[in-house]
């Protein structure tokens, strides 16, 4: 099974896919998400799944990827929690110099902006995490780090400089797996999720109905999520996590309560809840 991510070998995506499918997985690079997506589901597809960064604990939402997922028609069939730590990396063993350019994604940029400031480090933007590792070691640029995890700097020779740059301890993302098609579900004991997205009739007391399909059968949620319908504005798409698998009664009945007050309703996947590692 190959496997799609976004970024490069090294990347935080890249990590996840190892800790999911093992060291050895195929990985196909791409160099955005709609990249992935099309790769992973699209009609000239070359990777069985994909590895999706879907929300940040600090920074909340990936509404792109919320949209891709829908629009690919997506199955989400594990998720997992991953800690980000970033480094300063540099292509030598050095003291961090200040005034120096640092290369980093934009959201590792604000995820480090004390540390940054502290050491008056000037940003350029990268793609990626990892590529900004790569495009150091490649080029070699005098008084030039990057921003990005050890495993980026061990995979492509580089020497950490500093550990735990980020301005947050707890600073993780959950990731999805997603691929093509649903599979069949047993009854388990292992706690799972199921994600689902709605559409609402714009009446009153709609989506009040709604969260009563799940609250009446005692049926937790884990998440909800509201995006603009393009076509329709200032109405709203929801996108919701509901605590259970599809496979007990009580998810099954929630979810056709949901359907029959819906204009349209989509299954995205049930799936194991992971192993939640914020603390």
């Amino acid at each position: 099974m190959s496997i799609a991510i976004q970024g490069e070998r090294g990347s935080f995506s890249h990590e996840v896919a190892e800790k999911l499918f093992g060291k050895s997985v195929p990985i196909v690079a791409c160099e955005s998400f709609p990249e992935l997506f099309a790769v992973t589901l699209g009609p000239r597809a070359r990777a069985e799944a994909a590895v999706v960064p879907i929300e940040n604990a600090l920074y909340g939402s990936i509404h792109q990827n919320f949209d891709l997922l829908l629009r690919y028609k997506a199955t989400i069939f594990a998720e997992a929690y991953h800690r980000i730590e970033l480094c300063l990396i540099g292509a030598a063993p050095s003291r961090v110099a200040r005034g120096a350019r640092v290369l980093v994604h934009p959201v590792a940029a604000g995820q480090c902006a004390r540390f940054v400031k502290k050491h008056r480090l000037t940003i350029s933007l990268a793609a990626d995490t990892a590529g900004a590792v790569r495009e150091l070691m490649q080029a070699r640029p005098a008084d030039t780090y990057a921003i990005a995890s050890a495993h980026a700097a061990k995979l492509y020779g580089a020497s950490v400089l500093a550990r735990g740059i980020e301005d947050d301890a707890k600073n993780f993302t959950r990731f999805l797996a997603i691929g093509q098609g649903a599979k069949k579900l047993e009854r388990t004991k292992a706690a799972h999720k199921t994600s689902l997205a709605f559409v609402l009739p714009n009446t009153p007391g709609s989506l009040f109905r709604a969260l009563g399909a799940f609250t009446l059968r005692d049926v937790d949620l884990a998440k909800l999520e509201s995006r603009p319908m393009r076509g329709r504005p200032f109405e709203y798409l929801f996108y919701l996590d509901a605590v259970g698998s599809l496979a007990e009664a009580r998810v099954q009945k929630a979810v056709a309560h949901l359907e029959e007050l819906a204009e349209k309703l989509w299954v995205l996947g049930s799936y194991p809840t992971a192993v939640d590692r914020r603390s």
